[in-house]
């Protein structure tokens, strides 16, 4: 099936399972507005009753606000936190979400992270609680939840949440290898993007450690995949500078690549 029927297949999925009685024209037409500016890999990626509990956290958010929700996946296991806000609210908002998560050793096992044309961001993570074996109860996804927010709302710092926990963000030491890392720089795939692969091995808060490299060299983050494979990362990273425009400079690209060898390797 091509793409684009794809994508609006799980359109109208999503619009019939928006659970609204006999909805009236203008709420029909802000839905399908809403969906129309979605990226097609996120409609492509994500199932259409996400997408419709998405739909309604949009409806209901107030410009220059955000929302973080948590729910927790019994069929694998694993936590989902997901964001909502718009890219304006503050700089290095996925540095930040991915500290604070860093913070309350939150390991990321999967993320998608959407920026939609007109700013709105939608951030979801997946992973497990490492203080918690099972399910996390309901008040600590809800505390969790909490401190993102008042992070992206400037109420708290990524180093102060490190700071309470007794374990300041650094270096840790270099842990046994599997491979070496690997940062590959492509400015050829994407029209738009300077896309960063950046393949390590996994550990608690190596999301972070990328996160706030990417945002310490100045680039702003518009999509991201980040996968684990067992215990390896496989992260493709779609990024501009702070202009919008892609990184084109060698020296620059190397430097950028040079950073985060030693971000992932340390």
């Amino acid at each position: 099936m091509p793409v684009h029927c794809f994508c609006a297949l799980r359109m109208r999925c999503a619009l019939s399972g928006y659970n609204v009685v006999r909805p009236g024209r203008l709420l029909r037409l802000r839905l399908r507005a809403q969906l129309a500016a979605m990226p097609p890999r996120y409609l492509m990626t994500t199932e259409p009753a996400q997408v419709a509990d998405h739909l309604r956290i949009l409806q209901t958010l107030p410009h220059g606000d955000v929302k973080a929700a948590s729910q927790y996946l019994p069929d694998v296991g694993l936590c989902r936190y997901t964001v909502f806000t718009h890219d304006g609210l503050t700089p290095g908002l996925f540095s930040k979400i991915a500290g604070v998560l860093a913070a309350e050793r939150f390991q990321v096992v999967d993320a998608q992270i959407v920026t939609r044309p007109d700013g709105v961001v939608i951030d979801t993570f997946r992973g497990t609680d490492t203080d918690f074996s099972g399910e996390p109860p309901p008040e600590r996804r809800q505390e969790v939840s909490r401190k993102i927010e008042d992070a992206l709302r400037g109420r708290v710092s990524v180093d102060d949440l490190f700071a309470r926990r007794g374990r300041p963000f650094g270096r840790r030491g270099r842990a046994a290898r599997t491979v070496p890392p690997q940062v590959e720089i492509d400015n050829d795939s994407s029209d738009r993007f300077t896309v960063i692969d950046i393949f390590a091995d996994d550990r608690l808060g190596l999301l972070y450690a990328i996160a706030r490299t990417l945002f310490e060299c100045g680039l702003s983050v518009h999509s991201a995949k980040i996968s684990t494979h067992i215990d390896q990362i496989v992260d493709a990273f779609y990024v501009t500078d702070t202009a919008g425009r892609k990184v084109t400079s060698s020296a620059r690209i190397e430097t950028i690549r040079t950073r985060l060898l030693d971000a992932v390797g340390t």
